[in-house]
């Protein structure tokens, strides 16, 4: 596999766990803020409500206004007495009730339930008069729109991320390829040299002062070197042969100067008369003295070897 394409993938990996990060951040707090918006809204509309229902200072009774003018088709309002009984309903709701949760209610809190199909969060406030329970309200709102919101922005995160890491990846592809090019003519010119065994080409770097620069300046030194090296060994396998031409000549001439001593020597060792019966190594050992030193060593070796076999045979 090639560098590009592995640096392609490996900056592709890295930027799809960011940019997955990144989504599901953006995600999380979109939901966080339109949930606490939800949450917001149904305390402040239940407030509102609080002060519609409240009774005039002379009364004991609650008010109960027309929960139609402050509902909303993802808005549900009920009012119940302090038995938990409906008093009056916002028109959307029809015949359902919402839950009384009186926990939440005591803790302040915004509930989740299911009526009939549909999700709600619910928030209810107790409305007190004189120290005394009266009633409660009811708000509740769906989330339906902020879920299909959330559904929508998902729809969007996930193609984005996938259609930027395609793109990403082919620039950066394409990207390191131009990049690489330079490395890649400084092999095929360094392949040519070691093909023709051309020690004096050199690399020629092009471009500005870079790593891919300082490269093929730091190969052409070591050609450069190798070069050095190649001719030192030339020049020392020059001199070698011009040794061995001098010692085969001087074998020669030792071989010739030699050979003119040697051969009267050799015929008066070859005389038959020498290896008669009668001839014994006193004979040989008398003969000694007469011969030159420079070759007496070898040549009397050789007699008293013929000489004991010529006495063996007797």
């Amino acid at each position: 596999m090639y560098i590009r394409t592995r640096l392609a993938l490996l900056f592709m990996l890295i930027l799809s766990v960011v940019l997955t990060a990144f989504s599901v951040t953006i995600y999380q707090l979109t939901k966080s803020n339109l949930l606490t918006e939800i949450d917001t809204d149904v305390r402040q509309r239940a407030a509102m409500l609080t002060l519609a229902t409240h009774p005039y200072p002379q009364e004991t009774t609650m008010r109960v206004p027309k929960l139609d003018v402050f509902a909303s088709p993802d808005i549900y309002l009920q009012v119940l007495d302090q038995r938990g009984r409906v008093l009056a309903s916002s028109g959307n709701l029809g015949n359902r009730t919402l839950p009384l949760m009186r926990d939440a209610i005591a803790a302040d809190q915004v509930r989740e339930a299911r009526v009939g199909r549909t999700l709600l969060f619910v928030y209810g406030r107790a409305v007190i008069a004189h120290h005394q329970l009266l009633g409660y309200v009811l708000v509740a709102r769906s989330p339906q729109t902020i879920y299909f919101a959330l559904g929508s922005l998902l729809h969007i995160l996930i193609p984005g991320v996938i259609v930027a890491l395609v793109l990403a990846g082919l620039a950066i592809w394409l990207l390191v390829r131009q990049a690489m090019r330079p490395l890649e003519r400084l092999a095929t010119t360094a392949a040519d040299i070691a093909a023709a065994q051309d020690h004096s080409r050199r690399l020629s770097p092009q471009g500005p002062p870079d790593e891919i620069n300082r490269l093929a300046h730091t190969i052409n030194g070591m050609l450069q070197a190798l070069e050095g090296a190649y001719q030192q060994i030339q020049e020392a396998y020059q001199q070698v042969q011009k040794v061995n031409d001098l010692q085969r000549h001087f074998l020669i001439d030792v071989s010739h100067e030699l050979r003119a001593p040697l051969t009267p020597l050799l015929r008066q060792l070859t005389n038959p008369y020498c290896w008669e019966i009668s001839c014994s190594r006193s004979a040989a050992r008398d003969l000694r003295p007469t011969a030159p030193s420079f070759w007496s060593a070898g040549v009397w070796s050789l007699w008293r070897v013929r000489s004991s076999g010529a006495t063996r045979t007797t």
